[in-house]
């Protein structure tokens, strides 16, 4: 190995690369590379975002704001809010499943198919 080595440095020039065409050589070389490719939300997106709204929807009664909701508008709300936060929650997870098909189809075949 220490021949190779040895060889490999007495081929190479003698002159040093300048710093501008050294940039120039690398940013050729980088331009002839393909751009990462990031998917614009990935799933660790959706579901710290999921997570948030679930925390939120469960911190609503909780809330000094939501006593002042009852005490105005009366029990009888109650229970339509908690429909309008479900259809919310059912929205956001039907449109998580839609554009993520194949994350979710190859989770269920690794995770849930395998254990049948």
């Amino acid at each position: 190995m220490d021949a190779a080595l040895h060889a490999l440095v007495a081929r190479l020039p003698e002159r040093t690369l300048s710093e501008e065409e050294f940039e120039t050589r690398v940013m050729s070389a980088v331009r002839l590379m393909p751009a990462p490719r990031r998917e614009l939300l990935s799933v660790r997106d959706w579901i710290i975002a999921g997570c948030a709204v679930l925390l939120s929807m469960a911190l609503i009664p909780v809330g000094g704001n939501f006593g002042l909701f009852i005490a105005v508008a009366g029990v009888s709300y109650a229970l339509p809010l908690a429909l309008v936060l479900g259809v919310g929650i059912t929205l956001y997870s039907a449109l998580f499943v839609g554009t993520h098909v194949d994350t979710v189809l190859s989770f269920v075949r690794r995770r849930i198919v395998r254990q049948i």
